[in-house]
């Protein structure tokens, strides 16, 4: 008698936490994924830094800075760096490193209306900040590796 009340027991909470409504939706998410609950929570669990200490532009910026003048890289690269990255800041203050899309970055670097050839130097500044981020562990992802290469017009010597 006790084990036929304790399996009806069982019963009732196993069906009551799959078909509690969290359940439901978090399976319904992960569906096209072919992903588990435990693969979800997984997942947290490992980056759940980005949401509990997610890191500003500005700040990766200045460890990014601080970080190539340690590895005694020239003058004239920071210089660069900082300045394209200023530039980059002014824009983007204040935002989760981790949050910033492919088409952002590719919207924000057609914006400046320049050459081709800066316009892919700003790619490369922003995937060295982005591939840094991703090395440091504040963000999964460089999504500077999806910006479109700009066509740089070189122009023949006349004589």
């Amino acid at each position: 008698m006790k084990s036929a009340h304790r399996q009806h027991g069982d019963s009732i909470l196993n069906d009551s936490v799959t078909n509690h409504p969290d359940v439901a939706s978090a399976l319904e998410l992960l569906k096209p994924y072919q992903a588990t609950l435990v693969d979800a929570a997984r997942f947290y669990v490992k980056n759940s830094n980005l949401i509990r200490d997610p890191r500003k532009v500005e700040d990766v910026k200045a460890e990014l800075l601080q970080s190539k003048g340690q590895d005694s890289r020239s003058a004239r690269y920071l210089k660069d760096l900082d300045q394209k990255l200023s530039a980059f800041v002014d824009d983007f203050a204040g935002r989760p490193i981790h949050e910033i899309t492919t088409p952002e970055l590719d919207r924000w670097v057609r914006s400046l209306n320049v050459s081709g050839t800066t316009r892919n130097s700003y790619k490369r500044v922003l995937g060295v900040l982005f591939g840094f981020a991703v090395r440091v562990e504040y963000s999964l992802k460089n999504p500077a590796r999806g910006i479109e290469k700009a066509s740089e017009q070189t122009q023949s010597p006349e004589f």
